[in-house]
């Protein structure tokens, strides 16, 4: 209280203070009028006048608005422990209240495989590291931010069979290793093994468009084959990611809504809680209303 004091004193009275005021608050045209005003204010309020973190603020006015912020009475604030018991609790919820083959393919979509994870494990490592963006974007655009990309037709099998046939066709410079490079993208190709593809031999240089390969320039009828083999590349893994996003997104949903039953019947809250209740009741258009309810606290 005392710097704020000080600070605005000193912004009353030289025009170079004022200046450093203003700029620390985003008021580039502050004048030192408006600082001896603010002052007389804060001078004249002392016995109102609250100095805390935005942590304290955002409590004291979850307290006073318990009813408004929709917030479970009583309620506490819930710590690292009980936050991981929680969600831990709600994923077993939800995979014990699912259709279990679905659950397992809807698993398979994230983790991109059959993975040795069991599926609560796989769930709790998702909503661990998603959930707080989930919260976030919900509030703002749904599930639009989830599932907004429009991907390209994933490439059926004739597809992969023209590009390989293209790639046996292709006109290679004399020497082993081409063949031999050339012999594991055309098997990558058929496996669909894009990773391997991209990541090693003629497919990283040619996709990192570098030159040469083995001491030779790779001709361009080779490089426009294996831009053929990226299209469908891209088509594919793209389909795969929005595939496995909208199943995030769906594995979220089903999450916040048993972590939320838990919390409310359990009387918990978190600070994210509070802050985007805040946010949505709007109780900053009131500031008397608001101003009175602390006061009385």
């Amino acid at each position: 209280l005392n710097r704020i004091l000080v600070r605005l004193a000193r912004a009353a009275s030289d025009p170079e203070e004022t200046g450093r005021l203003g700029e620390a608050i985003g008021e580039a045209d502050l004048q030192p009028a408006r600082c001896r005003e603010v002052l007389g204010e804060v001078v004249d309020t002392l016995q109102q006048l609250r100095v805390s973190t935005l942590d304290s603020y955002f409590n004291q006015v979850a307290t006073s608005f318990s009813l408004e912020l929709r917030l479970p009475v009583p309620w506490q604030m819930i710590d690292d422990i009980q936050t991981a018991e929680l969600k831990r609790e709600a994923v077993r919820r939800v995979v014990n209240q699912g259709n279990q083959a679905v659950l397992r393919r809807l698993v398979n979509l994230l983790a991109g495989s059959d993975a040795a994870r069991s599926v609560e494990d796989t769930l709790v490592g998702v909503v661990t590291d998603l959930h707080r963006i989930y919260r976030e974007t919900e509030a703002g655009t749904g599930d639009k931010a989830w599932k907004w990309l429009k991907p390209p037709s994933r490439p059926g099998r004739s597809e992969i069979d023209e590009v390989v046939k293209a790639m046996e066709n292709a006109p290679l410079p004399e020497g082993s290793s081409w063949q031999k490079a050339h012999q594991k993208a055309i098997a990558d190709i058929d496996t669909m093994a894009w990773g391997n593809l991209v990541g090693r031999g003629l497919g990283l240089k040619i996709a990192n468009r570098e030159d040469p390969f083995d001491e030779a320039k790779v001709p361009a009828e080779v490089v426009s084959i294996y831009k053929q083999a990226f299209e469908v590349l891209i088509a594919d893994v793209s389909n795969t990611l929005v595939d496995q996003t909208a199943a995030i997104h769906d594995v979220l949903e089903m999450f916040d809504a048993e972590f939320t039953r838990l919390k409310n019947e359990s009387g918990y809250v978190e600070f994210g809680d509070i802050t985007r209740e805040l946010a949505a009741a709007a109780l900053g258009d009131d500031s008397q209303r608001l101003a009175h309810r602390l006061n009385s606290g």
